[in-house]
């Protein structure tokens, strides 16, 4: 008699996995384009941006039932993702030679600086650049920011804001 008590559990415990499977293919097919295109934009590689939605949705299964907005969960997670990426390879792409850093650039893992960035240049420095490009096209937080460059929110904050004095100023 406990055999037939234990069978129904199984059938249950089944039911549940294929539906939890049929969940997650669902939610992997409804996003996993998107993610791509977020992650492909910052890392500039097929095979990064790739492996930055496979993590993404990794973590998002291993944290299924605390997340509350799945497409907030799994935007912001692949673009922390693939910005860590983009600066792993930016790190390995420099070299120091007696002070200078030299860069080392390949079309497949550094994006493209535009003609604007280039105008930025002439009047703010590579902190500045960095700052902005964080902010405005990784989506980065003012907190973010802070913490990688080790620096606090508000002097963050206060540069920014210089930042864009300065582009009104020299190019608007």
């Amino acid at each position: 008699m406990n055999e037939k008590l234990h069978q129904p559990t199984t059938s249950i415990t089944r039911l549940s996995k294929e539906r939890l499977e049929n969940e997650f293919r669902k939610i992997y097919d409804s996003y996993a384009k998107l993610l791509f295109y977020i992650s492909y934009r910052i890392v500039n590689n097929v095979l990064d941006a790739e492996d930055a939605v496979n993590e993404a949705f990794l973590k998002f299964f291993n944290n299924y039932y605390d997340v509350k907005n799945q497409k907030y969960f799994l935007v912001t997670t692949v673009r922390n993702l693939s910005i860590n990426i983009y600066n792993q390879k930016k790190k390995q792409n420099s070299m120091s030679i007696e002070g200078e850093n030299l860069v080392i650039s390949d079309n497949s893992s550094l994006n493209g600086v535009n003609q604007l960035i280039d105008d930025f240049r002439l009047f703010l420095d590579e902190e500045e650049i960095e700052i902005l490009l964080d902010h405005i096209i990784y989506c980065m937080t003012f907190s973010e920011i802070a913490k990688n460059k080790r620096k606090t929110k508000h002097s963050i904050a206060s540069k920014y804001r210089r930042i864009l004095d300065k582009i009104k100023k020299n190019y608007i």
